[in-house]
């Protein structure tokens, strides 16, 4: 299955459309995030112009091996007062694997909250703001932007795995070879399928 992964990011190089950080709960995330990467102009940072915060989200697929790149998509969130995200660089964040506390355990009285995982994807470069996410956007906004393959998968691989029942080697050999010219071309990282 896909695993979704988000976090929280900072975009600098704003030509004067940023709004730096407000205060909150995702301010919070992104100084420990920033402290851990030794950066000691936070203050600055977070009150420029030219910067702001964006919440960062992507998604790992199947098969993906550590080290693929894969896009991640940038917002800013609707308390920001950031206007345009055009021209800004995503500096270096990770996105984390999350899980809803009630999955974890069979307790009924536990409250119903997110609970961060694994950092999973380390992601950064420049955002390209406007795009429309899907096809049913009509008026796509500057607030929202993609960084094509700035995210690096940190996990270990995933491979594909197909089970055949019943097991049969000439057709097994048949799919395995079918699927990995389709999906494993010339230049290709994905490991293929045995």
């Amino acid at each position: 299955h896909p695993i979704p992964v988000i976090g929280v990011g900072i975009v600098t190089n704003l030509p004067g459309t940023g709004a730096g950080v407000p205060p909150g709960n995702e301010r919070a995330l992104l100084e420990n995030e920033l402290r851990k990467l030794e950066v000691t102009n936070l203050t600055e940072l977070f009150t420029s112009k030219t910067t702001s915060l964006v919440r960062v989200s992507a998604t790992i697929p199947p098969g993906a091996r550590k080290g693929d790149p894969i896009d991640l998509f940038v917002s800013v969130p609707d308390y920001c007062k950031t206007s345009s995200l055009r021209g800004g660089k995503l500096e270096v964040c990770w996105l984390y694997s999350f899980e809803n506390a009630q999955n974890l355990s069979s307790d009924p009285n536990r409250p119903d909250r997110l609970l961060r995982g694994h950092g999973m994807v380390k992601g950064d470069g420049p955002v390209l703001a406007g795009l429309p996410l899907d096809m049913d956007d009509e008026q796509p906004s500057p607030r929202v932007g993609k960084v094509w393959g700035g995210g690096k998968v940190l996990l270990n691989d995933r491979p594909f795995v197909l089970e055949m029942n019943p097991p049969s080697v000439k057709v097994a050999v048949g799919i395995a070879e079918r699927i990995n010219s389709t999906f494993h071309g010339p230049g290709s990282t994905a490991a293929p399928i045995a």
